[in-house]
């Protein structure tokens, strides 16, 4: 305490114990310079900056270089340390009190009441100790604005001189079992981060970071597992839980992500980011009107929606391999001598549409294994003595047909017979499907209609459905 500015200065602990009783040596009167002492010749520093009293005008003094131990009598419930010109406040029972004034506190530095307790030259890499060796009890550190008024405030300020200086952290300790730590990295673009440690100092530089808070881009991260904490791990989860406990109904656990609700504004979205994948989830405000998106991006403007749902409800798999093609031309003569002919294979296909690009050609190729729902429809022409069709959709693992026993018997005027196949097919990943057409018994005189692009009348088309 800069009360006893020249005892820090050499170095010299001051100790209060209100407790226990010593023998009663009088006042300290720093303006008399009155060296202390109990039989002990060495020189005492002398105590400036103001008087230490009791409520009863006495305290108990001992020296024993190099300390100066004051203690309040047996029985004194509170004992106050003025400035030069204070007079003694409302003590607290059982508490030695500082209290500064508006002139001339204790070490006072600016104006108002600031207290400033330095350590100075040559002991200013000293600390200062705050410490209790009773049992059973609780002591508190306590910062308070006692006025009830607008902007009366109470702050803790923690701070170094600049960028180049160290770091900055409050510490907590269960005595050297465990310490964690909040701080200000210096070293690493003041990053603010909690720290944990077995034992010792948590420095946020040094110390194992548990979370840390980015002001560059407005993120939270936890770089380590925190379940690795209590010992070492092979393999670990991270974890974060929100949990209520309460089991009464409309007891509810939520986490909510928001941005302005005025105009503009951006998106709302969690990410998932590793090495080689990032995903998102979330409220695409800015480049889907609001819809809810499931993307393969770290954000809601990077990769592309997997799924996206609208306001209204509208579910959408933009990425989900789908097709629909039709012939380029009509394609005749082959095939009535039982010759086996593939659709497209002349004309070729116009696609549609071929999401996830997996048709080419005459074929369509499965990207993944899955389920999927192919179909087909066709005007076969040319009809005339042939007694047997099959049409038919070939994958890779097994055909799916459609008989026609006696197409002469189900054409039309003009010799033509319209079919339409669907099935739910399963195809593994790389597996092929073909669109085919056979009709036997006869000669080379049966084919397939084009149409037009507007009305086509031969398409091969399907979807991945589950």
């Amino acid at each position: 305490m800069a009360g006893f500015e020249n005892d820090v200065m050499l170095g010299k602990n001051l100790n209060f114990d209100p407790v226990a009783p010593k023998p009663h040596l009088g006042i300290i009167n720093a303006a008399g310079k009155i060296p202390i002492g109990t039989g002990n010749v060495q020189p005492i520093p002398e105590i400036l900056g103001g008087s230490i009293t009791s409520p009863d005008g006495s305290l108990t003094i001992g020296y024993s270089s190099p300390n100066i131990t004051i203690v309040a009598n047996s029985g004194v419930v509170g004992e106050t340390i003025t400035g030069n010109t204070g007079g003694p406040l409302s003590p607290t029972a059982g508490n030695w009190n500082i209290l500064g004034t508006s002139t001339n506190g204790i070490q006072t530095s600016g104006s108002g009441s600031t207290l400033t307790t330095r350590m100075q030259s040559p002991y200013a890499d000293g600390n200062f100790s705050f410490e209790s060796q009773a049992g059973g009890v609780t002591r508190t550190l306590t910062v308070q604005n006692t006025v009830d008024a607008a902007s009366s405030q109470a702050t803790q300020l923690i701070s170094v001189a600049g960028a180049t200086s160290g770091d900055v952290w409050t510490q907590y300790s269960i005595g050297s079992a465990q310490s964690y730590a909040i701080g200000i990295d210096n070293s690493d673009s003041d990053i603010l981060k909690i720290t944990q440690a077995a034992s010792g100092t948590v420095n946020p530089s040094t110390a194992t970071v548990l979370q840390q808070f980015d002001s560059s881009n407005n993120r939270v991260y936890f770089p380590i597992p925190l379940a690795a904490l209590g010992g070492s791990f092979a393999a670990v989860n991270v974890n974060q839980v929100i949990l209520n406990s309460n089991t009464t109904a409309g007891s509810d656990a939520s986490l909510s992500l928001q941005v302005s609700a005025e105009g503009g504004g951006g998106n709302s979205y969690v990410a998932y980011t590793g090495p080689s994948y990032n995903w998102s989830n979330g409220v695409n405000k800015t480049g889907a009107s609001g819809a809810w998106q499931v993307r393969n991006g770290g954000s809601m403007t990077a990769g592309s929606a997997v799924v996206s749902i609208t306001t209204a409800g509208e579910v959408t798999f933009p990425l989900t391999p789908a097709f629909s093609a039709y012939i380029t031309a009509s394609e005749a003569n082959i095939t009535g001598d039982g010759t086996i002919a593939t659709v497209g294979a002349v004309s070729g296909f116009t696609e549609i549409f071929d999401q996830n690009s997996d048709f080419s050609g005459t074929t369509f190729t499965a990207p993944v294994t899955g389920r999927y729902r192919l179909g087909a429809f066709a005007r076969g022409s040319g009809y005339i003595a042939q007694t047997a069709t099959v049409f038919q959709i070939s994958t890779s693992n097994r055909a799916y047909s459609l008989y026609w026993g006696s197409p002469a018997t189900m054409r039309d005027a003009q010799n033509r017979v319209s079919n339409i196949i669907d099935v739910l097919a399963d195809m593994d990943a790389a597996d092929t499907a073909v669109l085919t057409i056979q009709s036997s018994n006869s000669t080379k005189t049966t084919g397939v209609d084009f149409g037009s692009a507007g009305n086509p009348l031969t398409m091969f088309y399907g979807q991945l459905e589950c």
